[in-house]
């Protein structure tokens, strides 16, 4: 991570401007920033009088906050995400189960009046700020900043992961219950929450486990049987594709009273199966974004990181829980 931050803590060492010149021909022409407001080119904002050794650029921020980001994510991959520039947005839902009518020959086509419902989702805003002290960019602790921007990006996609599973957990009524019956679960309980969703008119290709119930996949991968197939990819801590479906772990906590997430106990909710585009879906108003801060009380300098979204669920059944 620290190769987006240290040629920048290094222009106060570059007395004859040589190590700037070589930085700023090394970005390129199109990549901007947000400054004052306003996006400006990489280059220009390098090149102006006011960037010397305490100034973090936000692209180069982003970037190492996104990269801290990702052993946390999981929901992003699950879920559709919708691009909006309001507060809010309204989704149309449609039953699963419907059917196409006959239609007679030179007949007219029936025209499908069928109003369908809505979910309305409103946009919130979630933000972290890292704290970096003067004295560590003045220092050059390069790695030391690029940890707490790592967790700034970590701590973010945490609560975006919290906010999706607490909507869909929270909403979904279709259940697959292996009754503490060690013989059916695992891999037999994914295939028993695929079906549960196929009785009720939908198609499952997602799977969020929590790391009780991903480890005892991995165990079901690794057994030498006609029933399982062993790949090189779970000897080396790498789930493989489990009945087709896209999976994800996320192992942080489910917060409302109703369910514990994990797969330790009779009745623990470890696994959810989806028909993801009918599950539920993110409305993202604005992605992760860095924005600088300077606090001269506290000595503080740095970057707020922020998003604005919104979770909601679409249809209750399009969602599987897997009780232990």
């Amino acid at each position: 991570m620290t190769q987006y931050i240290r040629p920048f803590l290094e222009l106060g060492f570059d007395p004859d401007n040589s190590r700037k010149h070589q930085i700023v021909n090394s970005i390129p022409k199109e990549l901007t920033t947000v400054h004052n407001g306003k996006p400006v080119g990489v280059r220009e904002l390098l090149q102006a009088e006011g960037i010397n050794a305490t100034t973090l650029i936000q692209t180069e921020v982003l970037s190492t906050v996104i990269e801290g980001s990702q052993p946390a994510k999981c929901w992003r991959d699950i879920l559709p995400i919708f691009r909006t520039t309001s507060n809010s947005i309204r989704v149309p839902v449609i039953d699963a189960g419907r059917y196409a009518p006959d239609v007679a020959e030179g007949a007219e086509i029936p025209i499908d009046i069928t109003t369908p419902s809505a979910t309305t989702f409103t946009i919130k805003k979630t933000g972290v700020r890292p704290a970096i002290t003067r004295e560590m960019i003045e220092d050059g602790l390069v790695d030391v900043i690029a940890l707490e921007l790592g967790a700034a990006g970590l701590n973010m996609e945490n609560k975006f992961n919290q906010d999706c599973i607490n909507t869909i957990l929270a909403n979904c009524t279709t259940t697959y219950d292996c009754a503490t019956v060690a013989a059916t679960q695992g891999i037999k309980a994914v295939a028993g929450g695929y079906a549960a969703l196929a009785g009720a008119n939908w198609t499952a290709d997602a799977l969020v486990m929590c790391p009780g119930a991903m480890g005892r996949l991995m165990q079901d991968f690794l057994q030498v049987t006609a029933n399982y197939a062993v790949g090189t990819t779970a000897t080396s801590g790498i789930l493989p594709p489990v009945l087709g479906l896209r999976s994800g772990m996320y192992g942080g906590t489910y917060t409302g009273a109703t369910y514990t997430w994990r797969y330790t106990t009779d009745n623990d909710i470890g696994m959810l199966v989806l028909d993801s585009k009918k599950a539920g879906a993110v409305a993202m108003r604005r992605d992760m974004t860095v924005e600088q801060y300077d606090d001269p009380i506290r000595d503080l300098m740095g970057a707020s990181v922020t998003m604005r979204y919104g979770v909601n669920y679409f249809q209750p059944t399009a969602t599987c829980r897997i009780l232990f």
